[in-house]
């Protein structure tokens, strides 16, 4: 537990560089070099390609059981989000299970690659699904697994996070705990039309995030919560600028505008906010 740390983060994606008063003359373009096959033929020699047989069909499978969904590309099953949330409900187990080996795909060097667990934290396709919980009117099934995650699963010495050789991927991992560790995470990446953040739990007593004048209106917005510790890592309640929250959620229009979001911690487990709590 960082106790009493302050966290001071700058939405880097958003900043930017500053824009140019004019772009700058392109380069010439350089001759396009002859081009041949691996062989060396070249292209005018190459044959005809094969015409596109129009009545080409996969080998046939059975649909695979639900359980199995998520284990195999090949054999998933598409769902709604609704299904999802309700199969993630009833496999919970998945993710405790892969607890017992550092929420990974195993305890070897390319670990991440390893599908041993349906759960496997190391490599990117499973990133999302702890925050799900929150759409499920179990938010604080959310707030355990985030909170466990960044916990045990990362760390400095060499049998934690990258020890297993866990797929890094142009910094997803680090960027997931950084936005996860202050207890913010959006599902669908801001690509919503009104995009919001899920709320989770906050490893930190405070959390600054100073927002660029250049984009935004507010100056600040701060996450502060209360009663913070290693036992205590579910939401007791939750306000916005003074106002309780029914729902686990923050809109990204409303951290724009600087703010305070205050979240009372509890080491007992609690669900429901208000009467639009579930959804």
């Amino acid at each position: 537990m960082f106790s009493r740390s302050i966290l001071i983060l700058t939405f880097c994606l958003l900043l930017g560089g500053s824009v140019a008063a004019q772009d700058p003359p392109l380069p010439t373009a350089s001759p396009t070099p002859f081009a041949t096959d691996k062989n060396g033929i070249p292209p005018e020699k190459v044959g005809p390609v094969p015409p596109v047989n129009p009545f080409y069909r996969s080998n046939e499978r059975d649909i695979p059981e639900l359980s199995r969904v998520g284990v195999d590309m090949a054999e998933q099953k598409p769902l709604t989000l609704d299904g999802a949330i309700v199969m993630a409900l009833e496999n919970n187990r998945d993710i405790e299970i892969s607890r017992k080996n550092a929420f990974g795909g195993g305890k070897t060097i390319d670990a991440f690659a390893g599908l041993e667990f349906l759960y496997n934290h190391g490599n990117q396709p499973c990133l999302h699904i702890p925050w799900l919980f929150n759409f499920s009117g179990k938010p604080s099934l959310t707030q355990k697994w985030v909170r466990t995650i960044c916990n045990e699963f990362y760390g400095t010495e060499g049998v934690h996070g990258y020890g297993y050789g866990q797929d890094e991927d142009q910094g997803q991992l680090g960027a997931w705990y950084v936005i996860s560790s202050i207890g913010l995470f959006d599902v669908k990446g801001l690509t919503d039309p009104d995009p919001a953040f899920g709320l989770g739990s906050p490893l930190f007593d405070k959390v600054i995030i100073e927002l660029n004048p250049k984009y935004f209106k507010g100056k600040k917005f701060i996450i502060e919560t209360k009663q913070n510790s290693r036992s205590r890592i579910y939401v007791n309640d939750m306000k916005l600028n003074g106002k309780k929250l029914e729902r686990p959620f923050i809109s990204f229009a409303d951290v724009a505008k600087g703010g305070r979001l205050v979240l009372n911690m509890s080491a007992t487990a609690k669900d429901d906010y208000g009467a639009g709590s579930q959804k």
